[in-house]
């Protein structure tokens, strides 16, 4: 495809082209249009032409004879006309690989050799793994990838077929229903990945065979999340449907994480503006906080019924402390996501349940296990498989604002309330 900002700004510099004088007994051959040195055919609609002969140079002056060809008038204009068209082909072609709008992208899938394909969803709540696991995946590492895969854009051209025949990288990307195919080539430089530390290891099955959390301690070993950081650039040959082109990309870097570094390693996918409700329940019994207009509401107990917002349940409490204890719960993130496939967490081991509702209906479960890892617990949600191991103290965080939404003074409503 063309470069449309290339071609738009040539079109315009075209029509701005003014003659100097009319010559209109010179004959053609004469003014070097027969033929001409160059034409430019302009479609003007309605299935209608319009093509501009450029002819013979003015001595001593830098001055061209143009034509409208079928026309007997010639003009003489200024030769910029012709170095304007006097281009490598590869100035007019669009340097930007990939034409697509983010929010258009449904599915990536991503190939490299000897690891693990890792497929990611664009669902309504944001990226989701697919493959090698289905989880929640890492909203940053997930916007990242695809940042960098929309950004694709051409050094130079290259002709060869053969510069990305075996890719160490190979990305499909969908969007608005089609399917387009990008192949990445090894790095062309000395700042190429280490492909040792990029291994594609995969998720410790070994350790994930079905032990149980409350037999034995959570191994805390693996990926530490260096890698979900931003990547250094690496010059790579690139094959973007039927283009071959050289690119600087941190692109591979992206890819090259181990599996569970793609999983989201925050416990709910809700955010605190989301929340219409969040009901907590722990040793100490259970409490409920509800969005009421602009006000956050404290009820005690269990409740009954659905729509205690419309009855004014409860009473309303600081909105400081309600929104400490829900920002504590979002913003809380595992030291490392496990596979909870095999792990087997015994519900007597439950400290904390916490039922959420957002403002769209959707609804999500956490709970927290207490387990015999040193200074660790597991968090798990009803809307993943994965198990999130956090540091005990990340968690007593929450038990603090707990405490404190609980011993909270009721603050009086307004009058008119």
């Amino acid at each position: 495809p063309a470069d449309a900002t290339v071609v738009a700004g040539l079109l315009g510099r075209l029509l701005d082209i003014e003659k100097s004088r009319t010559l209109e007994d010179l004959p053609r051959d004469q003014a070097g249009l027969e033929p001409p040195t160059q034409s430019i055919t302009f479609d003007v609609g309605s299935e209608n032409t319009l093509t501009l002969d450029i002819g013979a140079q003015i001595p001593g002056s830098g001055d061209r004879l143009i034509a409208i060809a079928g026309r007997d008038a010639v003009y003489q204009a200024p030769g910029t006309i012709l170095a304007e068209l006097d281009q490598p082909i590869d100035t007019w072609r669009d340097r930007q690989l990939l034409r697509i709008k983010r929010n258009d992208v449904e599915r990536i899938e991503i190939r490299r050799p000897d690891a693990p394909t890792v497929v990611l969803e664009n669902r309504d709540d944001g990226f989701w793994l697919v493959e090698p696991i289905e989880d929640r995946a890492d909203r940053g590492a997930a916007d990242r990838f695809r940042t960098a895969l929309l950004g694709l854009r051409a050094e130079s051209f290259l002709d060869d077929s053969t510069a990305t025949a075996e890719p160490a990288l190979e990305a499909i990307l969908t969007a608005a229903g089609e399917s387009t195919i990008v192949r990445l080539g090894a790095a062309l430089d000395s700042a190429a990945l280490d492909s040792a530390a990029l291994d594609g290891s995969t998720l410790d099955s070994a350790a994930l065979d079905g032990s149980t959390l409350d037999d034995e301690p959570i191994d805390l070993g693996g990926f530490e999340g260096a890698d979900r950081e931003e990547q250094p650039k690496t010059r790579h040959h690139v094959r973007v449907g039927t283009v071959h082109a050289t690119v600087e990309t941190a692109l591979l870097g992206h890819a090259s994480l181990a599996p569970e570094a793609w999983l989201d390693r925050a416990w709910t996918g809700l955010q605190v503006f989301n929340l219409d409700r969040a009901t907590f329940t722990d040793d100490q019994g259970t409490v409920t906080l509800y969005k009421n207009d602009l006000d956050w509401r404290r009820i005690m107990g269990d409740f009954v019924g659905e729509d205690v917002a419309d009855d004014g349940a409860g009473e309303k409490i600081d909105f400081t402390v309600a929104s400490e204890l829900l920002y504590a719960l979002v913003e809380l993130e595992a030291d490392t996501v496990r596979d909870g496939k095999g792990l087997q967490l015994d519900p007597a081991r439950t400290t904390l349940t916490i039922e959420l509702e957002a403002d769209d209906g959707r609804r999500e479960i956490l709970r927290v296990f207490d387990v015999p890892a040193e200074n660790r617990v597991a968090l798990t949600s009803s809307e993943r498989s994965s198990v999130l191991v956090v540091a005990a103290s990340a968690v007593e965080t929450i038990y603090n604002q707990l405490t404190a939404v609980r011993i909270a003074e009721p603050v009086l409503d307004d009058v008119g309330e």
